[in-house]
């Protein structure tokens, strides 16, 4: 039987994952304003090549761009909002504030669930949203 974090206070699971939650939200701000960015500096001249050399299958690249946008997008959104409920977890284990940190609880729901295709991110989500509830009831119920 696995005895990781067994002795572990469930404060400092609280306060890892508030921090985990703003840095990794941090790295995918980065990612997704580096690949916007690269896209807005070629988007030009990809669609001005696909027009001569696929014009035929022109459609399928601006598809493709507007796709690779869209995800981006999306992950500027969802990395905004899990470095906010770092923050608000952050602020309510500080400040003994129930709402405050499931406010951030909630928040950090949609960056780990987005980006499922990455394992990594969703099994720490768990364990540490399970050490966040095993938190919450020891101190406010």
């Amino acid at each position: 039987m696995c005895l990781f974090g067994a002795k572990i206070q469930t404060s400092s699971w609280a306060k890892f994952y508030s921090i985990w939650c703003i840095l990794i939200g941090t790295l995918g701000i980065g990612y997704s304003m580096y690949f916007i960015i690269d896209i807005d500096k070629y988007i030009k001249i990809v669609l001005h090549l696909a027009t001569y050399i696929y014009s035929s299958n022109s459609l399928k690249y601006e598809r493709v761009l507007v796709y690779a946008w869209v995800h981006n997008s999306f992950i500027m959104l969802f990395s905004i909002m899990y470095i906010l409920a770092g923050i608000f977890m952050l602020l309510g284990i500080r400040t003994k504030t129930k709402a405050c940190i499931k406010a951030g609880k909630i928040l950090s729901y949609f960056f780990p669930i987005y980006n499922i295709v990455y394992v990594f991110p969703l099994v720490i989500h768990i364990g540490c949203a399970l050490k966040l509830c095993r938190y919450l009831k020891e101190n406010f119920d």
